[in-house]
């Protein structure tokens, strides 16, 4: 318990306010300050001993009622009013810590109010029940430190969050010169640290288009962050937190983030309206393209709406991706164009074999459906060739 406790107190000074719960307190909790209770600061400032003490005893009395006066006045211009501000939050919050979290865990249907760092978020995100509770609860005792920068004006947030995710993911420094090399790799992160990130990277100076949010983007795509997703206790929540942090990137990153991590993690409510808007447009980016069509493939159970989306994309001659191997095209690239990816997943959906159609290097794939780098042609008359023949067949119908 005194390890949990010690983590309310952050290395600047600033006390960790953890909830502030109405039930069995004389007063409301307050979203703001009120003018008493902001009175009652300036108070603690006093030339009287007396009127000092009679301050303290009041705001004390209120518990985490008074919570965000005292964070208040941990900015007080006055010395005396900081600290003593700093004390009495310190008191308040080590007193029946362990209570007001059974009580917050235990309100499933909302009946009280609590005022926690991120909960709002939290709980638009994943939804409210004793799961989601006790996993935030668990968040508020391991990460009370990032999650209180959320409420701070922002300065110190992005650095506390670099360092954090620094911490997970290690830089590997050389030892001759002193710069970083590279990253180390762990094999699996944990849930709520996780969880965490995701949560307080919707902050829109943490969003993913900022360098925070490249750093959590490249994270994302490692093995121990997959590995993460892959447990089953709070799949589901991580799931969601991730669709809110992809839905916090702006307008350029916001679509290559839907298709590429919402396939990598199963985000399926997420991309697959997204992918039938691209291919109904069909004037995306030739990339986007090749995702929305994966994501076709592997979302959409409706057969006929399947269908005429992926045969829309038979026309689309542009290349989305290029890969070479010198031992079977010994100069130039392997290339894939757009048409090639829908070809492949429609021959797939109607049980063909994909060699039948001259696909030579087509991998399975997990995640994307195939491996981005297994489509294509090594020449054009093989792709002619192959896209001839679907014509002849007439797209036999989905089953």
């Amino acid at each position: 318990m005194q390890g949990i406790r010690s983590e309310l107190i952050w290395a600047g000074g600033l006390i960790l306010s953890l909830m502030s719960v109405c039930a069995g307190q004389e007063y409301p909790v307050n979203l703001a300050p009120t003018k008493s209770q902001i009175n009652l600061v300036a108070q603690l400032g006093a030339d009287s001993f007396k009127d000092r003490e009679a301050a303290r005893r009041q705001l004390f009395s209120q518990g985490l009622a008074a919570r965000r006066a005292l964070l208040r006045g941990l900015q007080h211009r006055q010395l005396e009013v900081r600290l003593l501000a700093h004390q009495i939050l310190q008191d308040i919050l080590t007193n029946n810590y362990e209570e007001q979290l059974k009580a917050f865990v235990a309100d499933e249907q909302n009946a009280m109010l609590f005022d926690l760092p991120g909960w709002q978020q939290f709980q638009s995100a994943t939804g409210s029940n004793r799961i989601t509770r006790q996993l935030f609860a668990t968040m508020l005792r391991t990460e009370a430190r990032l999650l209180h920068a959320l409420e701070s004006d922002g300065r110190e947030l992005e650095e506390l969050y670099l360092a954090r995710l620094h911490a997970i993911r290690p830089l590997h420094r050389n030892p001759q010169r002193g710069d970083f090399i590279g990253l180390q790799e762990v094999p699996v992160i944990d849930s709520l640290t996780l969880a965490t990130l995701l949560l307080v990277g919707c902050h829109p100076r943490l969003a993913p288009h900022t360098a925070a949010g490249h750093e959590l983007r490249a994270m994302l795509e490692q093995e121990a962050a997959r590995n993460t997703f892959r447990q089953e206790e709070h799949q589901n929540i991580l799931q969601a937190l991730l669709a809110a942090w992809i839905t916090s990137a702006d307008d350029q990153t916001h679509p290559y983030l839907i298709f590429e991590l919402g396939l990598r993690y199963g985000l399926a409510e997420l991309v697959l309206p997204n992918a039938e808007q691209t291919l109904q447009q069909g004037q995306a980016d030739p990339v986007l393209m090749q995702y929305a069509i994966l994501a076709v493939g592997k979302y959409c159970s409706d057969r006929e709406k399947r269908i005429k989306l992926l045969h829309g994309a038979l026309g689309n001659r542009e290349i989305c991706n290029r890969w070479e191997d010198p031992e079977l095209k010994k100069d130039g690239t392997i290339d894939t164009q757009v048409r090639d990816v829908a070809l492949a997943v429609l021959i797939c959906l109607t049980k063909h074999n994909p060699e039948d159609y001259g696909f030579r290097f087509l991998q399975e794939h997990n995640e994307m459906f195939y491996r981005l780098d297994s489509f294509g042609f090594v020449t054009n008359a093989d792709r002619e060739k192959a896209h001839q023949r679907w014509q002849i067949q007439s797209a036999p119908v989905v089953n």
